[in-house]
């Protein structure tokens, strides 16, 4: 659960930095620079449906947003997100930092999938981890964060009946200061509260643990009994 989130925040910032810079850009081409570089960054294709900049503010919103697997992952969809909106510091930028006073994302859908050697998109997605740093910009912070989380899921090309789908039910959260990944500790617990039973039940999340660096025995249903 941790992995997903830390990852899908990991998008989010390098999805705001390449849009960031291109706030100089006319809309249009704005958008062809944000999709030919997020293809460059992470290997993956991309489409965008709608980006407007604002010329007399620092604002910036995308609609339709689609991250496409590879067709080694059946070129299902990543992520989508209908709806990110950004109000971000202009002085901050033109020191080549991003600091952001607002963003409001809504990510209604991520999809994992696990190919039939059992590596999962994820494992790819990692695997351009040191090219999608180089984005020229060091990010800083976000004084608010606006998060709705719609679903997960499970596509297991190994091991179909381990498919599933888990709702994150997660609707307009607001954090403050978050810095990192870590300051959505908060986030993660509300989720796993609220979904607890359908994100670690079944032999799906066994089968996705070892991509997350993880082994099932780290599982809370997993735990060696208790010494007497």
């Amino acid at each position: 659960m941790k992995f997903l989130i830390r990852w899908t925040f990991r998008l989010l910032i390098l999805f705001v930095v390449l849009a960031v810079a291109a706030v100089l850009l006319l809309d249009t081409a704005a958008k062809s620079l944000m999709e030919g570089r997020i293809r460059s960054q992470t290997g993956m294709d991309v489409k965008i449906g709608k980006v407007e900049i604002g010329l007399a503010s620092p604002t910036l919103r995308m609609d339709g947003f689609k991250l496409y697997n590879s067709s080694a992952f059946g070129g299902t969809s990543l992520m989508e997100i209908p709806e990110l909106y950004v109000e971000y510091d202009r002085e901050a930028v033109a020191q080549k930092k991003l600091k952001l006073k607002l963003l409001r994302v809504h990510v209604s859908e991520i999809t994992v999938v696990r190919d039939a050697k059992g590596r999962t998109n994820l494992d790819a997605l990692q695997s351009q981890g040191g090219r999608a740093q180089q984005v020229g910009m060091e990010f800083v912070g976000i004084e608010t964060l606006n998060l709705t989380l719609g679903k997960l899921r499970y596509i297991d090309l190994k091991d179909p009946k381990q498919t599933k789908e888990v709702s994150f039910g997660l609707k307009e959260e607001v954090v403050h200061n978050v810095k990192s990944a870590g300051d959505l500790s908060g986030v993660m617990l509300k989720v796993a509260l609220k979904q607890g039973a359908g994100l670690l039940g079944g032999g799906w999340l066994n089968a996705l643990l070892p991509s997350l660096g993880m082994s099932p025995t780290n599982q809370p249903g997993n735990q060696p009994p208790p010494r007497k």
